[in-house]
């Protein structure tokens, strides 16, 4: 039975009734139709800075069953999250992310394939940023240097993306061995020299 709390389904075909023929094509694939990265580097004086990013557009994903709340006994997830974002008549909330918690044959089709369910997976993400210093010839000479620089690098700085369940460079899909049940990537940061004899 419908109730308060429930996903709203639009009457696609306009004959009053939500049924089958009210189903439509949503969302892109989860292969991201375009990937495409950037970078720069720049040199003051000894110092230089270089920089990274690469990102991919029109990619949405589907969440699946797995990461339903109380779905076959298999939910992945945090549960606490499914409680503090759902809506509960103390927190009747539009944009609350879970519906209603309902149990059983999803007969108020809140788990169905549905548009709630299909999140933009865009991202952009400085994958490396390089600062480096590099001493004047001749300053170390005397020691048989001819070069010498000292950096640090980081790998996975930042990431601008609307999605934010995991990693969006994990891709979608669901299920075991899916994106959203992968290791995530880190961000590392190094510091090193390159010396030159």
């Amino acid at each position: 039975m419908v109730q308060a709390g429930d996903l709203k389904f639009k009457d696609l075909n306009g004959d009053g009734v939500i049924d089958g023929n009210d189903v439509s094509v949503m969302g892109r694939d989860q292969v991201p139709q375009i990937i495409y990265g950037f970078g720069s580097s720049i040199g003051w004086k000894q110092f230089s800075l270089s920089a990274f990013f690469q990102g991919t557009a029109l990619v949405d994903f589907y969440l699946g069953n797995d990461f339903m709340p109380f779905r076959n006994g298999s939910a992945r997830g945090s549960l606490y999250s499914n409680i503090l974002d759902r809506w509960t008549p103390d927190n009747p909330r539009q944009d609350a992310f879970y519906p209603r918690l309902s149990y059983g044959a999803d007969i108020n089709q809140n788990y169905a394939n549905n548009s709630h369910w299909v999140m933009n997976g865009h991202f952009l993400r400085l994958k490396t940023l390089d600062f480096g210093y590099t001493l004047k010839k001749g300053a170390l000479g005397k020691y048989g240097v001819q070069n010498m620089r000292i950096y640090t690098i980081a790998y996975n700085l930042l990431t601008f993306t609307p999605f934010k369940l995991w990693d969006p460079e994990l891709g979608g899909g669901s299920g075991i061995g899916g994106a959203g049940t992968k290791y995530p990537n880190i961000r590392t940061f190094s510091i090193g020299v390159n010396v030159t004899f």
